[in-house]
């Protein structure tokens, strides 16, 4: 199954991520075609639950149904259609006020007397003009993105598959009959077409309402499978689903999600959960809640920095989202620091403009949005580590029961210093109780301080073999920067793959040593062009600043000389991790992810490692690490104050599917033998971050998905503290919380410790409407957190942000000076 699946992530992600800057003239790359390596799992899925080699969406098969109560074996005579009850999830109702409810089935046959909307594919789209005004949220609509996929997408962008909802990942604004992939006739007015009808509806609550009807008549789907549904949108905002024919003969069929989902991805209702079936003749119907006085902080849970005495500015974003018509919103604020509140230009004081004693956003149109600027001042007497909630409620002059709340969290922080890679390139955040910096680099966040407060910089740089931009190779370079950030040297260029636009070397690591010497840890990928055949390599470059010694020598730790085509490779490699063991025994642990065929469909994920001295001598062969039939990925390398080094990986057990992936940890020698037994700290789905704080114990974070195949993914961020020798945990495992949804995706999370010697930890969000920055301070001697999670885009001048262990995020930054 994972050989089939094209997946870039471990492998070739990072090609793209480091790039220099380009010549004016030139035009960004296009990303290099490179062979996809397996996938190694993530949401476990149940045996006989499979993935489809085309759509990545997971396929439920006729032996694995019944036995994961998701059909039952009995046919229905009359239509194939598999007789499982109909099952939905979650709430009846979310928090805007649609309800949902199983009705009789009406069908409306659009198919006779409707239009063809002309889509021959699961991603082709009709913009279908109604003849009346549909509110759906916040938002009103005269004309429907109809996708062919089985659903009405309002927001941005469409997609044939989707796996849950709601969720914040786009498209979003999704009205969802049956969403899954279809295969359609090129004949109008044929079966395997989708058609839509307007009129007036006749019976019921919603008798004399106008009507639309969208209708998927008879689409094919995987698996000889054909569907027939329909659905119906009232001029008042009630939402029908109906489904006449659901037929799957063999009891097999590509998973699908119905509901609606609001156009943030994050409110929704749920009428069939991933992977049921929909069961023929059933309808659902979705009741828009009456109209009402409502209002919306579109602003999410703000928070920042900011020192003693100072102030940190806040924009919020209200909108009157009632159907009321104009309404005037009353703020009133809640915290133990000064607040003070402004207009959008942060000049003029908020004003009273109903005259009841209190600021407001002054009378707002229905679906109208006014800013308001909120200023945050620590009293000067607050101590490094402080952080103090500001609650701001706004209450609707309407009705004074309805109001929202949205919070403000201020910190004044204590000094540490992280390196970041960002949208923009990489960024230094230096912390500060006095001040809060974040500065632009060139190009890349492998970022390592030397003695003089300068920094050496790695990334990965494009270089054009043609005047037209046409053809590009991929070089490994280096360059000094001021502790601001400034460029010292420009950048120069290690590696050489002799201007061939076949050849790349991609950067995963690197770790300086005393007196001059760095080791980068880098793979060389070599293509040829007719038949495509790849070879790849893993290979230790040395950069030597000391004078009179060559500047770069490279160590090649495999050996590959063969190409083979895309997809028959015997070895992939990825996750490349390095640490540098000082005095008395100094040398490089380097250490990997590889790939190997075995008696199964799948082979198996193992950790490779070598140990290497300054001078680039091979002191421990490449020897595999980790074996005994389970895969083990992800492994991570940090130098330990006694000399030893400790290792953690993800380790996924086949035949124990149901543990998922296990955080693993294991101290070894500077030889790579064994030093400690390997230690399970619980589950875990992405890589971990790991520093040794001062008084010795080791901090490490993950991040875990505590959602699982049908609910989705949703991930947390967890963290422990270790003891030095014998890795015993010094804390329980504690999952962070956040004032935000759950992550829908699989994150990165960087620690370091600030100049008390307590842990810190960053990580980024992913929804919208931006992306955050989220901190959490953490005892050193406990891992309690002293300083509870927070975010802190506030005060950061850029707050879209993304922290990638896989660009060599710097943990060791020492504070600022």
């Amino acid at each position: 199954m994972r050989k089939s699946v094209v997946f870039w992530i471990l492998l070739f992600l990072t090609v793209f991520s480091a790039a220099a800057p380009l010549p004016v003239r030139a035009q960004t790359p296009p990303p290099p075609s490179l062979p996809a390596p397996p996938l190694p799992p993530e949401v476990p899925l149940p045996p006989g639950i499979t993935s489809s080699a085309d759509s990545l969406a997971p396929v439920i098969l006729p032996d694995s149904a019944a036995a994961y109560g998701l059909t039952d074996p009995a046919l229905s005579a009359e239509s194939s259609s598999p007789a499982s009850p109909q099952a939905v999830s979650g709430s009846a109702r979310d928090s805007f006020g649609y309800r949902r409810a199983a009705v009789p089935i009406q069908w409306v046959d659009a198919r006779s007397t409707g239009t063809d909307l002309g889509i021959n594919t699961s991603l082709g789209r009709a913009d279908l003009t109604l003849p009346f005004a549909f509110p759906f949220y916040d938002q009103t609509y005269t004309v429907i993105p109809v996708i062919g996929a089985g659903n009405l997408s309002l927001g941005d962008g469409s997609a044939a598959a989707q796996s849950y909802l709601p969720h914040l990942r786009a498209p979003n604004g999704v009205i969802a009959p049956y969403w899954t992939r279809f295969y359609f006739s090129d004949n109008p007015g044929a079966d395997g077409r989708v058609y839509a009808l307007s009129g007036i509806w006749p019976t019921g609550l919603e008798a004399g309402l106008q009507f639309t009807a969208v209708e998927w008549h008879k689409v094919q789907a995987p698996y000889g499978n054909q569907f027939t549904f329909e659905v119906v949108l009232f001029e008042n905002g009630t939402i029908l689903f109906q489904y006449l024919e659901m037929l799957s003969p063999q009891e097999s069929w590509e998973c699908a999600v119905a509901g609606i989902e609001n156009q943030s991805g994050s409110l929704g209702l749920v009428s069939l959960r991933y992977c049921d079936w929909q069961p023929s003749q059933k309808a659902w119907k979705f009741t828009r809640p009456k109209p009402s006085a409502r209002v919306r902080v579109s602003t999410p849970p703000q928070g920042g920095f900011t020192q003693p005495g100072g102030s940190l500015s806040y924009t919020l974003e209200v909108q009157n989202t009632g159907d009321l018509g104009p309404d005037t919103f009353d703020l009133s604020v809640s915290s133990p620091w000064p607040v003070t509140l402004w207009q959008s230009d942060g000049l003029t004081p908020l004003g009273d403009s109903n005259g009841n004693q209190k600021p407001d956003t002054g009378p707002l149109a229905q679906s109208q949005s006014a800013q308001i600027t909120l200023l945050v001042t620590p009293p000067l007497s607050t101590p490094p580590g402080r952080a103090k909630r500001t609650v701001v409620t706004l209450r609707s002059s309407l009705n004074r029961t309805v109001n929202a709340q949205t919070t403000l969290t201020t910190a004044v922080p204590t000094s540490f210093a992280l390196a970041l890679s960002g949208d923009l390139g990489a960024q230094i955040l230096q912390a500060a109780p006095q001040a809060q910096l974040l500065h632009e680099t060139s190009y890349a966040a492998n970022l390592y301080l030397l003695p003089d407060n300068t920094y050496l910089q790695f990334g990965t740089g494009w270089g054009y073999v043609d005047e037209s931009c046409a053809q590009f190779t991929q070089e490994l370079r280096y360059t000094r920067l001021g502790y601001d950030g400034g460029l010292l040297t420009p950048p120069e260029t290690l590696t050489n793959n002799g201007n061939d636009p076949n050849a790349y070397s991609v950067l995963h690591t690197a770790a300086p040593t005393a007196g001059g010497r760095t080791a980068l840890l880098f793979e060389r990928i070599e293509k040829q062009p007719d038949p495509l055949a790849y070879r790849i390599n893993v290979i230790l470059g040395i950069l030597d600043l000391r004078p009179g010694e060559p500047l770069w020598t490279e160590i090649p730790l495999t050996s590959n000389t063969d190409f083979y085509l895309s997809g028959q490779l015997p070895y992939y490699y990825g996750h490349l991790s390095l640490a540098a063991l000082p005095d008395p025994d100094p040398r490089w642990v380097t250490v990997w992810q590889q790939w190997q065929p075995d008696d199964s469909e799948d082979g198996l994920w193992d950790v490779w490692g070598a140990a290497l001295g300054l001078d680039g001598s091979l002191l421990t062969a490449p020897t595999q690490l980790t074996s005994g039939g389970d895969d083990h990925y992800y492994p991570q390398a940090l130098t330990l104050s006694s000399g030893a080094v400790l290792l953690s990986w993800l380790e996924y057990r086949p035949d124990r599917w149901w543990l998922g992936n296990q955080m693993v940890v294991s101290a070894w020698n500077a030889d790579l033998t064994p030093r400690t037994a390997p230690r399970r700290l619980g589950k875990a789905n992405t890589p971990a971050d790991m520093v040794q704080l001062p008084n010795g114990k080791i901090l490490i974070a993950w991040g875990r998905n505590i959602g699982d195949w049908r609910s989705g993914p949703k991930y947390r961020f967890a963290y422990t503290l270790l003891k030095p020798t014998s890795l015993a945990r010094a804390a329980p495992v504690r999952a962070l919380s956040k004032p935000k949804s759950y992550e829908p995706d699989a994150l990165a999370v960087g620690v370091t410790y600030d100049e008390q010697g307590n842990g810190i930890l960053l990580w980024n969000s992913s929804g919208p409407p931006q992306r955050d920055i989220f901190f959490t301070r953490i005892s050193r001697s406990s891992g309690a957190a002293l300083t509870a999670t927070m975010p802190i885009a506030a005060g950061i001048d850029n707050p879209n942000i993304v922290i990638n262990p896989r660009e060599g995020l710097t943990t060791n930054l020492p504070p600022a000076p």
